[in-house]
């Protein structure tokens, strides 16, 4: 389909539980500047395009500028979280749920294989299962859209261990549904509390303080 420009509808199924339900027709949606061309994007001289074409792909609130000044580890995770908190037709994910995958993915590069193989959930909720599930499909998506946008960060930094732990999730999502605030669970560590800052910010702008 990347390289239909007749492509106009397509099909995708959506789980729900153990079941696919009946499979929905899906509109395109045109983005916001016009598309050069998938040999301008794969070009490596156009990196300040593939951004600009990427983001306009994921949301016109995602902030090209805002973005690149991420570390490349949190580029899929600010991007999903974008498109799940504000393209989703209906009722998309709480403040709080969002927040407790930003600080998952923030705070993943102090753990170890060690130290995550030892965690233990303290509750597993159904609603944390789905939000990952969700989560990963939709990060997954971005995946194929930056490699479909010639990559403008290295493929090894799009993988999904660089990002997401599904114990540490649920920890993170246990602490934050209790309360327990971004500083505590950053650890009170300046660099981890500014990177969540600023993925929340490309998130949710200012509508949350």
């Amino acid at each position: 389909m990347l390289f239909r420009k007749t492509v106009h509808v397509c099909c995708d199924s959506c789980t729900e539980h153990t079941l696919v339900q009946n499979a929905e027709f899906l509109n395109d949606k045109t983005i916001g500047i016009p598309h050069p061309g998938l040999l301008t994007l794969w070009n490596k001289e156009s990196e300040e395009l593939q951004w600009k074409v990427f983001c306009a792909a994921v949301s016109p609130r995602l902030d090209p500028k805002l973005l690149r000044e991420l570390p490349p580890r949190l580029v899929i995770p600010a991007a999903s979280l974008t498109y799940l908190c504000h393209e989703l037709d209906g009722k998309g994910l709480e403040f709080w749920e969002a927040e407790s995958l930003i600080i998952q993915a923030v705070i993943l590069k102090e753990y170890d294989t060690e130290v995550l193989s030892k965690l233990k959930v303290p509750d597993v909720y159904t609603r944390a299962v789905r939000i990952s599930t969700l989560f990963m499909r939709t990060a997954f998506i971005m995946m194929m859209l930056l490699a479909s946008c010639g990559y403008p960060i290295t493929i090894a930094e799009t993988l999904p261990f660089k990002y997401f732990d599904g114990k540490l999730f649920g920890c993170v999502y246990h602490k934050t549904k209790l309360g327990t605030n971004y500083e505590d669970q950053c650890s009170h560590k300046a660099e981890l509390m500014d990177w969540y800052l600023k993925v929340r910010q490309i998130v949710c702008g200012h509508l949350e303080n």
